[in-house]
């Protein structure tokens, strides 16, 4: 069984930046992060270690002057002197419920007296889990060694790569294809969508059909983690100051009821969020914007990244707060939010985007011959 080296601290004044609010500088977080897995590191080898690299320091959201932060490290891999060690970082609540800030894989390289590459002892994965997670190591290894136009990875691992990891394409998939294995994603992996990828969904949400060619539909694509955490906590402030009614659509409900509880996340906490918004006075302008997001689904599919349907930032459009937000990120005085776009990695064993049919059981047919 592997074990977890944890580290904790506080956010103090030395730790941030000169803001209003003032934010944890990203280089102190790094410098944990190199700290806890470097702890991780020397335990398993019972050697001291240093640093080779880091890599995947993708920032999902800041953290704050008085944060409570929580690092968990644990070796996921290793060579004949090298370890992988993933380290997870978290910005804890009061409550204990915690928010993830980064996921970074730090590699280091056990040394002797002299300083010279040691041994370490083999990892031999033995759950599901560490199969998973040695096997994610070992393609990450190989994509580090051809960046860095290295050697062929050494042989006797006891890890077996895996037929795709996040971000390999499996195969081309056709237009039929994607819409019949299309389903939403509500679960992803705390890893950033590359820009070329959004760039792709994009364009097809931009090749959709529109009322007269009119190409009025807006395309707001946040991605910056700090923009979607305040969005966050205003769409939940806007939702948890509404009323219930029994005849509210039960996924309207369901939004104000979890608001009120607290800890809400509209977004399901995907790394990019693509809004699309059209001109009010604009008689097709949903119908322009369900075509737009319906491409885009299924581009993501074929793309093999999750996504899901957002609808909340349509109900609160002209709530003030989330109108301000959304003016200020882009969209017109004139226009109104049609719907959104939560798109990212699935959080699934496989890295893939569920795809089992679902059975109709509504949406009659009615032919008439």
């Amino acid at each position: 069984m592997r074990e977890i080296t944890s580290a904790v601290q506080i956010v103090l004044p030395q730790h941030c930046n000169g803001y209003a609010r003032p934010r944890l500088f990203g280089g102190q977080i790094m410098a944990w992060i190199d700290v806890v897995g470097a702890v991780a590191a020397r335990r398993y080898a019972q050697r001291a270690v240093t640093t080779a690299c880091v890599d995947n320091l993708t920032f999902l959201k800041p953290a704050y002057l008085n944060d409570t932060i929580v690092q968990e490290a644990i070796v996921t891999w290793t060579g004949r002197t090298s370890m992988e060690v993933r380290v997870d970082s978290f910005v804890e609540q009061l409550d204990g419920t915690r928010s993830m800030v980064n996921r970074a894989y730090a590699v280091f390289v056990a040394i002797d007296d002299d300083g010279n590459p040691a041994p370490v002892p083999p990892f031999v994965p033995e759950t599901e889990e560490e199969k998973r997670d040695c096997a994610d190591a070992l393609e990450r290894r190989k994509f580090r060694l051809r960046q860095n136009k290295a050697e062929p990875v050494l042989a006797g691992s006891a890890c077996q790569s895996r037929p795709r990891r996040a971000g390999e394409r499996t195969k081309t998939m056709d237009a039929l294809t994607a819409i019949m294995t299309r389903r939403s994603t509500r679960r992803y992996a705390p890893r950033a969508v590359p820009r070329e990828t959004l760039e792709t969904i994009v364009e097809a949400g931009r090749a959709a059909p529109s009322g007269g060619n009119s190409q009025t539909t807006r395309f707001l694509v946040i991605v910056r983690g700090a923009l979607l955490e305040e969005l966050a906590g205003t769409v939940q402030d806007a939702f948890a100051g509404m009323e219930l009614r029994d005849d509210m659509y039960k996924s309207l409900k369901h939004s104000i009821q979890a608001s009120k509880k607290g800890g809400y996340r509209f977004h399901y906490d995907a790394p990019a969020l693509i809004v699309t918004a059209n001109r009010r006075d604009y008689g097709n302008a949903m119908a322009d914007c369900a075509c737009a997001l319906e491409n885009m689904m299924l581009a993501a599919n074929a793309l093999d990244l999750g996504s899901c349907w957002i609808n909340q930032l349509r109900w609160l459009t002209d709530h003030p707060a989330v109108r301000e937000k959304m003016l200020a990120l882009g969209m017109a005085p004139d226009e109104f939010v049609c719907g959104a776009l939560a798109v990212g990695w699935p959080d699934t064993p496989d890295a893939l985007p569920p795809r089992a049919p679902l059975p109709r059981t509504g949406n009659p047919v009615t032919w008439i011959d």
